[in-house]
C-alpha cells in the first residue's frame, strides 16, 4: 500500500529502518540506525517531516546526520495532481542527484535523491533546524543587507550556469523557454487565477493594474519569446523569502521544485517584489539590480553580457 517503484515511500509509514539504513548506504557505508524519530512536519506541494536518528553502538560513520529531512509525494489529491503535471517531485530529485554538486552558494545537503520517472519522488535532506538555520515566512522582515546578500548569491549561482547549452544537453528534464511541455497548462493555470485575484484585492490595486494586468495573459506568448532571448541560465525559480535561510548571515536556497533555464534577471525580480516591503523595494531595487550585475561581473561573466539598461527593462 505504501511502497512505490524501487522502494520510494508514499507516506511516512514507510518510511521504516531498514528503508532509512538503504537510503544512507551510499553516502555512508556501515551506517546502521536503530531506531528513529518524527520529531515534526507538515505537508504542502510535498510531504515533508523532520527524523531524529539513533545508530547502533560503533554503526555510526563520520559525518553521518543525528536527524534528517525527508520530502516525498503530498499526501492530498489535489496537490499531488497539481505537483504531477508540473512534474514538482521529479524536478527538485534532478537537481539533487545531477547538479547541487556544481552549485556555489549555500543549499541543503543531500544524502539521498531518488524517483521513478513519473509521480513518485523521495529525498533525505540535510535536518537545516538542527545546524541553526533562521528561517522566515514570506510575511516576515528581511534587512537590506540581508536583501543584497541574496542578490550576490543569486548573481553567483547565474554565473556558474550563464549561457547553458550544455546544461539543457546534459538533463533534457530540465525545463526552459523552447522545452516546456506544460505551457498550455501554466498558461490557463495563471490566467484562470487572474480574474478572482483581481476581484478579492480589487480594494488594494491600483485602477491602471486592474485595467491593464490582463495584458499579461492575452500577451503571454509575446512575453515568453521576449524572456527567451536570453542571456539564460540555471535560475532557482521561486527564490521568496519562505524558501530561503540564513546561516550566520549567509543565505541558502531551499525548494527547488521549479528550477529552470530562465533569465537570471527574473530571480531578483521574484525575490524582490515577493520578500521586500514595497517601500524598501522602490527605495533600492536599481541599487540591487546594480550590484547583481557587479557580483555577476566578479564571477566572470562577460561585460557583452552586462548591460545595465538591458537588465533594469528585464528586471521591469
Amino acid at each position: 500500500m505504501f511502497a512505490g517503484p524501487d522502494g520510494i515511500p508514499r507516506s511516512i509509514d514507510a518510511v521504516d529502518l531498514p528503508w532509512i539504513n538503504d537510503a544512507l548506504s551510499d553516502g555512508f557505508p556501515g551506517a546502521s540506525v536503530a531506531d528513529m524519530e518524527i520529531l515534526g512536519g507538515d505537508s504542502g506541494t510535498t510531504e515533508r517531516r523532520r527524523v531524529g536518528l539513533d545508530y547502533e553502538s560503533g554503526r555510526r560513520p563520520s559525518g553521518a546526520p543525528e536527524s534528517i529531512f525527508v520530502k516525498f509525494r503530498p499526501p492530498g489529491l489535489t496537490e499531488r495532481l497539481f505537483g504531477n503535471i508540473l512534474a514538482l517531485g521529479r524536478n527538485e530529485v534532478g537537481f539533487y542527484r545531477d547538479i547541487a554538486s556544481d552549485v556555489p552558494i549555500r543549499t541543503p545537503e543531500c544524502y539521498c535523491a531518488r524517483d521513478s520517472g513519473s509521480a513518485e519522488f523521495v529525498l533525505l535532506l540535510e535536518d537545516l533546524v538542527s545546524k541553526g538555520a533562521e528561517f522566515r515566512t514570506i510575511a516576515d522582515p528581511i534587512s537590506l543587507d540581508e536583501a543584497k546578500a541574496v542578490a550576490v548569491a543569486l548573481a553567483r549561482l547565474h554565473a556558474a550556469f550563464w549561457e547553458p547549452p550544455r546544461l539543457t544537453a546534459r538533463f533534457p528534464w530540465l525545463r526552459s523557454p523552447d522545452r516546456n511541455p506544460n505551457a498550455a497548462i501554466e498558461r490557463f493555470l495563471c490566467a484562470s487565477a487572474h480574474r478572482p485575484t483581481l476581484s478579492r484585492f480589487s480594494h488594494l490595486l491600483p485602477g491602471s493594474v486592474r485595467r491593464g494586468a490582463g495584458e499579461i495573459h492575452t500577451k503571454r506568448k509575446s512575453l515568453e519569446h521576449y524572456w527567451a532571448g536570453g542571456p539564460l541560465t540555471l535560475i532557482h525559480g521561486d527564490p521568496h523569502l519562505g524558501n530561503l535561510y540564513f546561516v550566520d548571515g549567509e543565505p541558502g536556497f531551499f525548494d527547488w521544485q521549479v528550477l529552470q533555464c530562465h533569465q537570471g534577471i527574473r530571480d531578483l525580480a521574484y525575490f524582490a517584489v515577493l520578500s521586500l516591503e514595497t517601500e524598501v523595494r522602490r527605495a533600492h531595487e536599481r541599487d540591487l539590480v546594480r550590484l547583481y550585475q557587479e557580483a555577476l561581473r566578479d564571477c566572470g561573466v562577460s561585460d557583452e553580457d552586462i548591460d545595465p539598461e538591458q537588465a533594469w527593462e528585464h528586471y521591469r
